[in-house]
């Protein structure tokens, strides 16, 4: 693992649990849907695969679909 000189050991905390708890998916890919944005599409099609929330900054960049949610909405129907 390489260490961020910006970050160093708090990307290796943060990131140990999530590498050693995690599993690996290889989602179905999804060519018919289309992305303005390619790098968003194997966020989408994780998400998809597995039947959890996609939790995103912009849902404009995703389908209008109610498994792609905001911050404030996934805290407001799972934390609140």
């Amino acid at each position: 693992m390489s260490l961020s000189p910006l970050y160093g050991l708090q990307t290796v905390s943060l990131l140990a649990p999530i590498t050693s708890n995690g599993i690996s998916i290889i989602a179905d890919p999804m060519k018919e849907i289309p992305f303005t944005d390619e790098s968003d599409r194997k966020f989408y099609e994780v998400a998809r695969f597995c039947h959890a929330p996609l939790i995103t900054g912009n849902t404009k960049h995703y389908p209008q679909e109610s498994c792609i949610v905001t911050v404030t909405d996934f805290y407001n129907m799972y934390l609140n």
